[in-house]
């Protein structure tokens, strides 16, 4: 049963990606998508790189020079940081298109050709062979670290924008789930944000070396330095609490897509509100309330449970989705026009389960 629902959802979740990326191309947002496309090529051009590089692939020598992952010249910030923009400007198409506070068109241009000189300059400096972060040590150093804050400051504005353009101002018949979804996720955004933008002054603060730094810092920086250094404050990595945040958001836009394609197949018992406080303030314990309540409506026909593990574990939890059992006659005429594109793909609700 499990996993006929997880195969369903799956091959839905195919057939609304190439849906989606179709419209997506025809949007005021297409920058995003363009620019998309590009880090995400990128990064899997480099992360093939640094693959034939680290295992010394080549004929008679190696195609690559011996390189490293981790440190201000190693290879992690040209792939993380492409991939990682990349899945923020889905989140930030479904944003600025449920809002209406800022033109979407010129939102999306200002955010997608500053990300992409952000992320161009920190790919030339690896590819130069020197850091990318806080480095002005050449007049060319300084200007290219210049421009990446500029862009970096865009981006950011356009997070906020973004939040507050859907907090204050949301565009007409927005799916609930998925406005709770929005609403969360890009907040936590902008948390990320902040955190990235306190990581930029804490960075530029001269500070005195603290002995318990040196053995993080060294691993932050592959050895290039010890205390004091702009990774580690206090033992802590201070990039993680920017990094948690990040992406929270489509993670919750995947939720909300799932619980909304399960809707009018199986009645979720509880609210889209409690459902979108899964990753907000605790998946274990909002699943745990949810699995408490009853529906909202009696059920006729037979209960149908889907998942349901023993909340008396401290390990584990329970959450049913529960409605009437699927009757195919019954349905057929109502599914029909709803699904019939993605018929093809054998993606109608509960079949085989």
């Amino acid at each position: 049963m499990v996993l006929a629902l997880l195969s369903w959802w799956l091959r839905c979740l195919y057939h609304d990606a190439v849906l989606g990326l179709r419209r997506w191309a025809r949007e005021p947002e297409w920058p995003l998508l363009a620019v998309a496309v590009a880090f995400t090529a990128s990064f899997l051009f480099h992360w093939l790189g640094y693959r034939l590089a680290i295992h010394r692939v080549g004929w008679s020598a190696p195609l690559f020079a011996l390189t490293e992952w981790e440190g201000r010249t190693g290879w992690r910030k040209p792939l993380v940081f492409g991939i990682s923009n990349a899945m923020v400007f889905v989140s930030l198409r479904e944003a600025f298109a449920a809002q209406q506070l800022a033109p979407r068109r010129l939102a999306s241009h200002l955010v997608a050709w500053s990300t992409a000189l952000e992320v161009g300059i920190i790919t030339l400096q690896a590819w130069r062979g020197v850091g990318s972060h806080f480095n002005t040590s050449t007049t060319l150093d300084a200007s290219l670290y210049g421009a990446k804050l500029c862009g970096a400051a865009l981006l950011g504005l356009g997070c906020f924008v973004a939040a507050a353009g859907f907090t204050l101002w949301p565009a007409p018949a927005v799916p609930a789930a998925k406005a709770v979804a929005l609403r969360h996720g890009l907040w936590l955004l902008c948390i990320a944000v902040a955190v990235g933008v306190g990581q930029a002054i804490y960075g530029h603060h001269l500070r005195e070396a603290r002995p318990e730094e040196d053995a993080s810092c060294l691993v932050a920086s592959a050895g290039v330095a010890a205390s004091p250094c702009y990774e580690i404050h206090g033992q802590a990595i201070v990039k993680l609490a920017h990094f948690l945040p990040l992406h929270l958001t489509e993670v919750l836009l995947l939720l909300a897509w799932a619980t909304a394609h399960v809707d009018g197949v199986f009645r979720c018992p509880c609210s889209a509100h409690r459902c979108g406080r899964l990753l907000v303030l605790g998946w274990p314990w909002a699943l745990a309330d949810c699995a408490r309540r009853e529906p909202q409506e009696p059920i006729s026909g037979s209960r149908l449970d889907i998942i349901r593990v023993s909340r008396n574990s401290p390990s584990s939890f329970r959450v049913c989705f529960s409605g009437t059992a699927p009757d195919p006659d019954r349905d057929a005429g109502r599914e029909e026009a709803r699904f019939r594109s993605v018929g093809r793909l054998g993606c109608k609700p509960c079949s085989g389960l």
